[in-house]
């Protein structure tokens, strides 16, 4: 068992989510990833994982074992933000996000009352629409990372497009195809949404791309990806960024896989029924996101495939 009064050379990984379950769930399987590894260069590794307490509460309701277990080395806090829910509204999206940053300027504080009991935090690591904790990362002299949740191909496109490297659909070409190095041409419709003209969701594109004005800061990109799936993209990339793919994450320890979930609700007892019938690695699960917009003729099409 690891207790603070043990904990003499230890490695504290912090990890921040921004509160959506596409968001969540990778981290906190990268932190129960790094609680795995128990010990590492020779030192205990303790993860903290921080989320606002809008999904905080949800998670505490559906996983009985989400509060800190010291024989993982793991622990679940959270932080106060908003009450509402993001209703997918583009103006309270824009007032949520802003809120979300206002309220997590509470982070400084939270990672002194770790150094104060001992536990100092050695490294930030969030994910992409929350690119400000890397602010405070920097002002605290910490190092940072950040956990890409998409391709290392959808992080090349990402950055293109920031730093106006090659020529995007616009409002005036919206349909013309994109050419980048060491990937096949990418047709309009089978680009990252987000970075097209008719992206319903423009606030939360300028939080993602917010997070390429990072890159010239001290931090490393975690990409839930492997080599071996992109291995040319990645290793071009890895040219002249710091990325480092870190997929797929998945948990060998059943200690800690059983012990501790993001579900933000209860499970519908039907369904893992249904699940536990089906042979191992017969089911694809299929996930289009919280916010997709999806055209009638789409839908179609799916309900067509069931």
């Amino acid at each position: 068992m690891v207790t603070q009064g043990t904990m003499v050379s230890f490695i504290h990984a912090f990890l921040i989510s921004f509160p959506g379950l596409g968001h969540i769930n990778p981290l906190l399987r990268l932190g129960k990833l790094l609680a795995s590894k128990v010990v590492l260069a020779s030192k205990v590794v303790l993860v903290t994982f921080c989320a606002p307490e809008c999904v905080g509460k949800d998670m505490r309701e559906a996983n009985k074992n989400i509060i800190s277990d010291e024989r993982i080395s793991f622990v679940a806090v959270f932080f106060l933000v908003w009450s509402s829910s993001m209703d997918g509204n583009t103006l309270s999206l824009k007032i949520e996000l802003a809120n979300l940053e206002a309220r997590g300027r509470v982070l400084p504080v939270m990672l002194k009352e770790n150094e104060v009991k001992g536990l100092t935090v050695s490294c930030l690591i969030n994910n992409p629409f929350i690119p400000w904790v890397c602010d405070v990362a920097d002002s605290l002299g910490i190092p940072c990372a950040v956990l890409w949740v998409r391709s290392c191909a959808s992080f090349s496109a990402y950055y293109y497009y920031h730093f106006n490297l090659a020529p995007f659909p616009n409002e005036t070409n919206p349909n013309i195809d994109v050419h980048l190095p060491n990937m096949p041409i990418l047709k309009w419709d089978k680009f990252p949404s987000f970075l097209l003209p008719s992206n319903p969701f423009p606030v939360l594109a300028t939080a993602i791309l917010r997070q390429f004005d990072y890159l010239s800061k001290p931090i490393r990109i975690f990409i839930e990806s492997f080599e071996d799936l992109e291995k040319d993209i990645v290793n071009y990339m890895s040219n002249f960024l710091p990325i480092k793919t870190v997929g797929p994450l998945l948990v060998e320890d059943p200690k800690i896989e059983d012990d501790i979930h993001a579900d933000l609700m209860k499970a519908d007892s039907f369904i893992t029924q249904w699940l536990n019938s089906k042979p191992p690695s017969s089911v694809v699960y299929i996930s289009f996101g919280s916010i997709v917009v999806r055209a009638r003729n789409k839908s179609i099409k799916l309900l067509m495939v069931y």
